[in-house]
């Protein structure tokens, strides 16, 4: 029983060795020297798609932010004409009580 456990283990073995040189082998004949370069190409197209969309996500923010401000600039503007409107009314009721004296 013992020799048979360890012929088989050895069988084991010698498949798994030879499992891991069909899989090299098959890396090598995927990943050529053409397809490598290809892939190098790739990545650095996609790094500069990356490097040009956090660009634009910074440009966007920064718009946003702006508009976020002109957005409180009119909220105070229109508050500030509100404000004025009032003043003008106070003022004519004013004039008119003192003329009215």
């Amino acid at each position: 029983m013992r020799a048979k456990a360890d012929y088989l283990a050895c069988i084991t073995e010698g498949m798994e060795k030879k499992l891991d040189i069909q899989y090299q082998q098959a890396l090598t004949q995927l990943y050529t020297p053409d397809v490598q370069l290809a892939l190098k190409n790739q990545e650095r197209h996609l790094k500069q798609e990356i490097r040009g969309l956090r660009e634009r996500l910074e440009e966007a923010e920064t718009q946003l932010l702006d508009y976020e401000r002109v957005k409180g600039m009119r909220v105070i503007a229109a508050a500030y004409g509100e404000v004025k409107r009032e003043c003008e009314t106070v003022q004519e009721e004013i004039r008119r009580l003192e003329d009215s004296r």
